[in-house]
C-alpha cells in the first residue's frame, strides 16, 4: 500500500527532504500513532535501511506494508504517476553510464511498476501467482533467506518474453503457433523454472521490456557498473540501475541455490513424469494440495458463518412472532 505525502506538519516536503533519516522516522512515527489511535492494527516501523519509509501492519491476520512515499508532481497533475516517472527516470535514461542506484527514486516510481503490471495478461499473472505461492508454501525453508516476490515476478515476466519470442520465430524448441489458456500458463512456469537455473548458474542478466514505462535492453546494460559483480541479476522492470537480487547489508543472502535445486527437480518431474507424480511427488503437488485445502477451509468457515447468521436471523424472526 503507498500513500503519497506533500508536506509535513503543514511544511511542503521537497524530493531531497526525504533523505533526511529522523524526518521520515519522525513522519513514521506520527502516523503510527495516528493509526493506532483509530484502529487495533499491530504497527511496526523497521529499523533496517532497506524499510525506511515503511510501516509494517498486521490488519485481520494479514500482513501489510505501508509504504511512504514524496510526491513529486504539483496537485491537480492529469497524470501524476507518468508525471513522476518522468521526473524521476528520465535523468537515468538520459545518462545510463553515469547513473547510480539510489533507493529513494526506485521507491519514489513505485507507481510506475504498478501501472505496467496493470498491462500483464490474466494468464501471466497467475502464473505468478503460482510461482509465488510454489516458493513460499515448498520451496523456502528460511524467511531471513527468502528470495523477494518482486525478483520473482520478474523472472516470470521475462520468461514470458522469452516464450513470446520463440514463438514469434518459430524456433525448433517452441511451435511457431501461440498457446492460450492453461497449456500456455504450463509452458510459461516450465519456463520460468528453467530460466531460474539459468539465471542462477550461468549468471545470465534478467531485463524485461516494460514498454513505455521502462527501457530498452540496450539502455539497461549500459547501467551495469550498478551491478556486474553480482552473483545473480535480475534486473527491475523500471530501473535498470537497480538489481532485485542485489546482495543487501541488513539481510541474509538469499537461498539461490535452494531455489535452483527444487526448480531443477520440479522441472524433471514435469517433463519426465506423469500427471499422477505432478500431484503426488513434487513441490508443485504439495503446493496444489495446500492451496486446496486453504480453500477448502475457507469455504467451511463462510457456509459456518453463512449458518450462523441463518439461525440468529431465524431467532430473531421467532422472538419477534413471540412478541406479537
Amino acid at each position: 500500500m503507498i500513500v503519497y505525502v506533500t508536506s509535513y506538519d503543514d511544511v511542503p516536503l521537497s524530493y531531497e527532504d526525504w533523505r533526511d533519516e529522523g524526518l521520515t522516522l519522525n513522519m513514521r512515527r506520527r502516523v503510527k500513532e495516528e493509526l493506532e489511535s483509530r484502529w487495533s492494527w499491530g504497527i511496526t516501523i523497521p529499523s533496517d535501511e532497506h524499510y525506511r519509509y515503511v510501516l509494517q501492519l498486521t490488519v485481520d491476520g494479514v500482513e501489510v506494508d505501508l509504504l511512504l512515499l514524496p510526491e513529486c508532481v504539483p496537485g491537480g497533475a492529469e497524470y501524476p504517476a507518468w508525471e513522476q516517472h518522468q521526473l524521476l527516470m528520465q535523468p537515468v535514461y538520459d545518462d545510463p553510464e553515469g547513473a547510480v542506484y539510489d533507493q529513494l527514486r526506485e521507491r519514489g516510481d513505485s507507481a510506475a511498476l504498478t501501472e505496467y503490471l496493470k498491462s500483464i495478461s490474466d494468464e501471466v499473472k497467475a502464473v505468478v501467482r503460482i510461482i509465488k505461492a510454489w516458493y513460499k508454501l515448498s520451496v523456502c525453508e528460511d524467511p531471513d533467506t527468502a528470495v523477494g516476490s518482486v525478483a520473482l515476478e520478474t523472472l516470470v515476466l521475462a520468461a514470458s518474453a522469452r516464450l513470446e519470442s520463440q514463438h514469434s520465430s518459430g524456433s525448433k524448441r517452441r511451435p511457431s503457433a501461440k498457446l492460450r489458456g492453461n497449456a500456455m500458463k504450463v509452458e510459461l512456469f516450465l519456463e520460468a523454472l528453467r530460466l531460474i537455473d539459468e539465471v542462477v548458474t550461468h549468471g545470465s542478466v534478467v531485463m524485461v521490456d516494460a514498454g513505455e514505462w521502462g527501457y530498452r535492453r540496450e539502455l539497461g546494460m549500459r547501467c551495469a557498473r550498478n551491478w556486474e559483480n553480482d552473483k545473480v541479476k535480475i534486473i527491475h522492470p523500471i530501473d535498470p540501475t537497480c538489481n532485485l537480487a542485489r546482495p543487501r547489508k541488513h539481510k541474509l543472502t538469499p537461498d539461490w541455490q535452494g531455489l535452483v535445486l527444487k526448480a531443477r527437480e520440479l522441472l524433471h518431474i514435469m517433463e519426465e513424469g506423469t500427471l499422477a507424480d505432478v500431484w503426488h511427488a513434487s513441490t508443485l503437488g504439495l503446493t496444489l494440495n495446500m492451496l486446496a485445502l486453504h480453500c477448502m477451509e475457507k469455504v467451511v468457515h463462510s457456509a459456518h458463518s453463512a449458518a450462523t447468521l441463518l439461525q440468529r436471523v431465524r431467532r430473531h424472526a421467532s422472538n419477534g412472532t413471540q412478541r406479537k
